[in-house]
């Protein structure tokens, strides 16, 4: 049984697609209140993040007295603007987690500031993620163009290279 019925399962012999009805009813509301009250707690007592809309599934093991998510914009100068943050991680022993940063596809030394972020990451110790890998093509590493309109799929681009290098672990150069 399936509510989430595709091109696959939709023919399938014992296959029973039912529509997908959300919290279409009294019980179902209140279950989905509950469920978003205690999620909403174990993020803000916790710094867990589950069935996000806008961010990954995040559930890191506790390491010092706080946690702070960090997100920000692709702007000249972040280094210096992250020191408050450094400086915070180290004076309460808090474990760092940067959420969605990325750089689009027709940005201008997009994969050095990848590079860039990725190293001042890794010198900090802090957990990251990448913004979008494949929701839409101008964030998407796999896409390349001088601009929206001229984007195009290639498959291996040097912002992919990075990327991939820095879920490696690999020391960029």
């Amino acid at each position: 049984m399936t509510d989430f019925p595709n091109a696959k399962t939709a023919g399938m012999k014992n296959v029973i697609a039912i529509p997908h009805l959300g919290a279409s009813t009294e019980e179902s509301e209140d279950n989905c209140a509950v469920m978003a009250a205690h999620e909403l707690m174990d993020y803000i007592e916790n710094g867990n993040i589950k069935n996000s809309v806008n961010f990954p599934d995040a559930s890191l093991p506790q390491s010092g007295d706080y946690r702070l998510c960090v997100l920000h914009k692709n702007e000249p100068g972040i280094v210096a603007k992250l020191a408050p943050v450094v400086a915070f991680a180290q004076r309460h022993n808090a474990r760092i987690f940067v959420g969605e940063f990325s750089a689009i596809a027709w940005a201008p030394g997009a994969e050095r500031y990848l590079k860039d972020c990725i190293e001042l990451f890794d010198e900090y110790g802090w957990d990251w993620c990448y913004h979008a890998f494949n929701e839409w093509r101008g964030w998407n590493v796999e896409y390349a163009g001088e601009s929206r309109e001229k984007l195009r799929r290639v498959g291996e681009t040097p912002r992919k290279k990075v990327l991939i290098d820095g879920l490696k672990g690999v020391k960029a150069k």
